[in-house]
């Protein structure tokens, strides 16, 4: 029964947060290594009490991020790459766990209008699902987000060959 509940609220969780079950890539070829900035959203005390700390996140972007050229600047939104991490997560004490969707996007400036307000567009995302006992949280989202900047640095390197 256990099991089945915690199936089922992970289910509602991700698709009420829009995570995609897979990568998507429209195109990272125009995306600069240096003019890019990093947003964290999520970041409450559902997120704390399951360890997950703005710092593990930014850790788990930037330095995967730094080793190839990439220097997104820290909480930024003034640049035409944004780097977007968000977290949502489900705190159950009675049971003890947490339950969390993780997405990573990039999203680029698709245009300036005439009236000054700036169109963004997504032009890659991907996501994860992550539930269990609180104990290890943190880690296992770095983790998590660790892997999902590298597939992103990859998805990059397709785009744009040396």
């Amino acid at each position: 029964m256990r099991v089945k509940v915690l199936v089922s609220v992970g289910l509602v969780l991700w698709a009420w947060s829009g995570v995609p079950v897979f990568a998507q890539q429209e195109q990272l070829k125009f995306m600069s290594k240096t003019d890019t900035g990093i947003t964290f959203s999520g970041l409450d005390e559902a997120a704390s009490s399951c360890g997950i700390t703005k710092a593990g996140l930014d850790a788990a972007v930037r330095l995967p991020m730094s080793r190839h050229g990439f220097n997104p600047l820290f909480e930024s939104v003034m640049h035409p790459t944004l780097f977007q991490v968000s977290v949502n997560v489900i705190r159950r004490t009675n049971i003890r766990d947490c339950i969390v969707t993780l997405s990573l996007r990039v999203n680029r400036i698709l245009s300036i209008p005439e009236n000054g307000h700036l169109v963004w567009g997504v032009t890659w995302r991907a996501g994860d699902l992550i539930g269990g006992n609180p104990m290890g949280m943190g880690r296992r989202v770095t983790n998590s987000l660790e892997n999902l900047t590298n597939e992103l640095i990859a998805a990059w390197m397709i785009d744009n060959p040396q």
